[in-house]
């Protein structure tokens, strides 16, 4: 799940939200892949990587994790739900695997990425002027420029 010169990586991209999300899916197909199986939730979280500016890397889902849960309309419950899917719970295992077990990931995220996520989560998503909808993107928002949006919501991409 690298990072492959993702446009919507930058504040001011000009793609609307839906060429981001397609984006997206052409340059990792197995994000893609795993939307088109799971559905409207997957691409509900996707969707998030676009308007935030994160990319799929394991330091890209955590900080994205501080922009959902502090900057969108999830809520604990639902970000807890989401969670427990077991095609989520797939996709950690396969990380902790990839990481060489659950002490090296944690040892890993506390000290490589924790930093970075409380930067956010104190810093651009305090900073928020409105949370984004997680589950209700309107057809007028996926028509948008991402750039536009951003403006609006006052979404400041953290490289």
């Amino acid at each position: 799940m690298a990072n492959q010169d993702l446009s919507f990586l930058q504040q001011d991209c000009a793609l609307t939200l839906r060429e981001g999300l397609k984006e997206l899916y052409a340059k990792q197909p197995e994000v893609g892949a795993s939307a088109q199986k799971v559905g409207a939730l997957f691409v509900d979280h996707d969707a998030t990587h676009v308007i935030f500016g994160c990319d799929t890397t394991f330091k890209g889902e955590a900080v994205l994790d501080a922009w959902t849960l502090g900057g969108t309309d999830i809520g604990w419950k639902g970000a807890m739900a989401y969670s427990r899917m077991p095609e989520v719970k797939e996709i950690i295992q396969q990380l902790v695997k990839e990481e060489g077990g659950r002490l090296r990931l944690y040892a890993k995220y506390f000290v490589t990425v924790f930093p970075k996520v409380m930067r956010v989560r104190f810093g651009p998503v305090r900073r928020l002027t409105k949370r984004w909808p997680y589950h209700g993107i309107s057809e007028q928002m996926w028509a948008r420029p991402i750039k536009e949006l951003r403006e609006e919501y006052g979404i400041k991409v953290v490289n």
